[in-house]
């Protein structure tokens, strides 16, 4: 869930690694909510001199 939650993988990711159990009518929903977008964090990333 976290990983849906910033961004990192998308459901269908999760799906097919055998990690979430969704059925497919909720999957257009998650990716709706939860969109795979760059999982960048402020506090953790703010050292690395590409961000």
């Amino acid at each position: 869930m976290t990983q849906l939650l910033f961004g990192y993988r998308s459901i269908e990711d999760l799906r097919s690694a055998g990690e979430a159990r969704v059925a497919a009518r909720w999957v257009p929903l998650i990716d709706a909510l939860f969109p795979k977008s760059d999982p960048y964090m402020w506090w953790p990333d703010r050292f690395y001199p590409g961000a």
